[in-house]
Parts: C-alpha cells; structure tokens; sequence
C-alpha cells in the first residue's frame, strides 16, 4: 500500500511540476525574462524534478529546481539583486497558479533589481556566473552520483539505463552539492541505472589538473590585470590567485580557460 501512495505523490508531482514549467513560460511578460529553458528532467523515481534555466533582459541569470513539494531557487546565479540561494516557496494544498504567482515576483524583484550581490567578490561568484554562461547551453540528460570504480578512480553512478558517451549527467553529493560531468564510456547499464566513467578521468571527482592551472595562469598573464576589469569576466570580480585556480573543479577551470581565450 506504501509504494502505490508513493506512486501516486510521484505521478501527482510529475503532472503539478509540468503545469508549473509552463506558466514559468510567462515570466518573458511578467518579469522581463528574455528566455525560460527546461534543462533537465529527471527520471524513475525522480521524473518529477525539473530544472529551468531562466535569463533576464536585465542580464541576470538564474536556475530554478520544481522539486516534489517546492520551487527551489538559485544553484547558480549570475548578477541579479542580492542572493537567492536556498529561498523556495513551498507548494502546500495550493494549485500550480497559486504558486507561480507567488514566485513571479521574487524572481522579477530580483533580475531587474539595480543592487548588486552584497557579499564580497570572489572567485566562487566568477565561476557562478561561467557555469551560467556554459551550462545553460548544455543539455542534462540524468542525475547521477560518484561512485568508486574497481581501478580506483572515481566512475558515475547515472539514474537511467539510456545514457550514452558524451551526455552530460547532473551530479549531487551527499553533502548536496550539484555539478554538471560528461560520460566518458558506459561501462555497465540496466536495471534503470548505469555505470560509467567520468569524461575527465574522475581522478579527483574532478579536480582541476596541474596543466590546466597552468593554462588558466598564463592566459590570464596574457591578459594583465587591465584586461581583466576591462572584460566581462572582470566586471567587479577581483584578479584571480593562483589558490582560486587550485579551488577549482576540472570543469570550472574548463569553462574559464574557454572564456579566457574569447577574451583574448
């Protein structure tokens, strides 16, 4: 009896989420939005989850979680008025309408706001609005999350049995943490989960490599302490040091070598 109500929540959530995803849509007339893209579904027991990425006329940019009982703001953001991290607006006994209607005006207040981000710049919020830039371009096919393979490296363990090399799967730790990985090979699929190897040899869960600090710390050579403020990357982010680069994930400092060179 358990699992059939569980069903039933799961399915009621997957049809509430998809009625919600699209009165999203009205944020291009309510709030300025100038594109609303739903970048990852989830799957089995988690087909309910939907990820949209939301850009704004006003440049901000932010992802928006529709989770089973609430809409979740902010696993990355990019300008905007102040931190959105963690606010949510619950779902309760109220219809898809109701809630849109509360959530409409916190994310308009927010991308048109002229404040900026009143914590200190750092390389965390530079790397947040890369991951922007990069991923809102990048289609998530599952969720997956670390596991250790049997040479020691660290692997993926994907909620589906229909990925494939090259897709790029959404991870989260135990901690909570989420980022984005690519496939390398299947090594293992069925039973609605696969096996795989990380596409940057998960040495680290993707720690970034000694060459591409290497890379990072003389493009931004090349690019001096001017250039940098004078670009887009700079505009109120302080000269990355080299322990930023060291803090980096492989796939951050991937995304920020690739935007080093466009502004080359």
């Amino acid at each position: 009896m358990r699992n059939i109500i569980a069903l039933l929540e799961q399915i009621d959530a997957d049809v509430f989420n998809a009625k919600l995803a699209k009165l999203f849509q009205k944020l291009k007339k309510d709030a300025k939005a100038s594109s609303i893209k739903q970048s990852y579904k989830g799957t089995g027991s988690r087909k309910h989850r939907r990820q949209l990425w939301i850009n704004f006329e006003s440049e901000a940019v932010i992802d928006i979680w529709l989770e089973q009982d609430s809409v979740v703001f902010g696993g990355v953001v990019a300008r905007g008025g102040g931190n959105l991290s963690k606010t949510h607006v619950a779902y309760g006994d109220r219809t898809p309408e109701q809630v849109y209607a509360e959530a409409m005006p916190i994310l308009r207040d927010w991308a048109n706001s002229k404040q900026e981000d009143s914590s200190p710049g750092t390389i965390s919020r530079l790397v947040e609005r890369i991951q922007a830039r990069h991923l809102q371009l990048e289609g998530t096919s599952a969720e997956a999350t670390f596991k250790k393979l049997k040479d020691g490296t660290w692997g993926l363990l994907v909620n589906s049995d229909q990925v494939k090399s090259g897709d790029n799967v959404l991870t989260v730790t135990k901690a909570g943490k989420q980022s984005h990985k690519i496939i390398d090979k299947v090594i293992w699929s069925g039973q609605g989960v696969s096996i795989c190897t990380i596409a940057d040899g998960g040495r680290s869960a993707g720690v970034a490599s000694e060459a591409q600090i290497d890379l990072a710390s003389r493009l931004l050579r090349r690019l001096g302490k001017s250039g940098w403020h004078d670009s887009d990357l700079g505009q109120g982010q302080p000269f990355p040091k080299s322990s930023d680069l060291h803090n980096m994930s492989s796939k951050e400092i991937s995304d920020f070598i690739s935007s080093l060179r466009s502004e080359l």
